[in-house]
């Protein structure tokens, strides 16, 4: 850790977004520190979110350039991604979050079928980012709300684009991935989980083998997700 006097602060805000932020860095290979101004300490983990003051991150002198370009850059994408819609144009671009949760080289998924291709197809869980709402909110709300399941604080993977059609609807998307995990643990010991969504139809939610979709046993969207997940779990 360098020496408290060449440590700057580079963000502020709650916990759960410095979290995010922390991680997002530290992927880029930037130590990140966080102090909570109620208690004044700085430490190298993630402070529990629910505690009461704003949190910043700091780092050292010497990275924060490089730091900045690569929040301001996280921060554009996101806003991007919430912009609403111009009216002039047909259709929509759908902005959405999804949580990667990895157990043994296994990966959590949705089961969906497409009727017009007669598809079966997997997706992480994950929903729709509602305006002016933070992509990691929209994780913390969806598992809330599709699984009644409690998230830890998530890692941004990275962004994709998704054109595509579903029972024969034209689509287009802008997927923010983010790797997480279950708050309770009894999760991980289920095989599979019934979720709802929110028109109330019911989905089976289950344990994936990766190589399922590296083999072409199953399929795997958004597009290009297989390889952003080779790329962070290879080895898991």
């Amino acid at each position: 850790m360098p020496p408290p006097n060449d440590l700057v602060v580079v963000h502020a805000g709650d916990a759960i977004e410095t979290g995010f932020v922390k991680s997002l860095l530290e992927e880029y290979g930037i130590p990140a520190f966080l102090r909570d101004e109620m208690m004044g300490a700085i430490a190298p983990w993630y402070i529990a979110p629910g505690g009461v003051g704003a949190v910043k991150i700091l780092i050292a002198r010497r990275d924060y350039e490089r730091a900045r370009a690569i929040i301001d850059e996280f921060h554009d994408a996101e806003d991007a991604a919430i912009e609403p819609p111009s009216p002039q144009r047909e259709g929509k671009i759908r902005p959405l979050a999804l949580g990667i949760i990895m157990r043994e080289g296994r990966l959590f998924v949705a089961e969906g079928h497409d009727a017009v291709k007669n598809e079966i197809f997997y997706r992480p869980p994950g929903g729709a980012i509602e305006f002016g709402e933070r992509s990691h909110e929209t994780l913390v709300r969806e598992f809330r709300e599709e699984l009644d399941a409690a998230i830890e604080p998530a890692r941004y993977l990275g962004v994709l684009e998704n054109i595509f059609t579903f029972n024969g609807k034209a689509g287009h998307e802008i997927v923010l991935c983010y790797e997480t995990q279950f708050a309770d643990p009894a999760f991980y010991q289920q095989e599979t989980v019934t979720g709802h969504e929110d028109d109330g139809q019911s989905f089976q939610a289950l344990w994936k083998p990766l190589t399922d979709f590296q083999e072409g046993r199953a399929i795997l969207y958004p597009d290009g997700l297989l390889e952003l997940l080779m790329k962070h779990f290879s080895k898991s």
